[in-house]
């Protein structure tokens, strides 16, 4: 009977790349959404990263939650709207992520756009 542990060995380096992938992909999507969205101010650099990983967590949480394997929920308005709102709570989240509700509507057409470009296989 093969165990878990040596059915996943073949994917566990996929899985930490990917991980790194994404966080530096949401990154990358939240400092350049600061340079063009108004009212919106990360802090720092630490900030920047402790939001990436939190927009991960939620993202994750979402796509459990509603069974769905797409990164950022799916194409289309639904997943433009599920960006919108886990980048607009993140800032209740992080302290030192400050957004407001039409920076969180450009930052996630951004972020659609990138992730859109990039895609990443998950296999969680």
């Amino acid at each position: 009977m093969l165990s878990i542990k040596t059915f996943l060995s073949p994917y566990q380096n996929t899985i930490i790349l990917n991980f790194f992938a994404k966080l530096f992909s949401v990154s990358g999507m939240l400092a350049i959404g600061a340079m063009f969205a108004p009212n919106f101010k990360i802090v720092s650099l630490p900030i920047l990263f402790l939001s990436s990983l939190s927009i991960i967590i939620l993202d994750y949480m979402l796509c459990i939650t509603f069974d769905v394997k797409n990164s950022f929920i799916s194409k289309g308005f639904v997943g433009f709207f599920s960006a919108c709102v886990i980048i607009y709570l993140t800032r209740y989240i992080v302290s030192g992520f400050y957004i407001s509700i039409l920076s969180s509507i450009i930052t996630a057409a951004i972020y659609t756009t990138v992730d859109n470009l990039i895609r990443v296989e998950e296999y969680f």
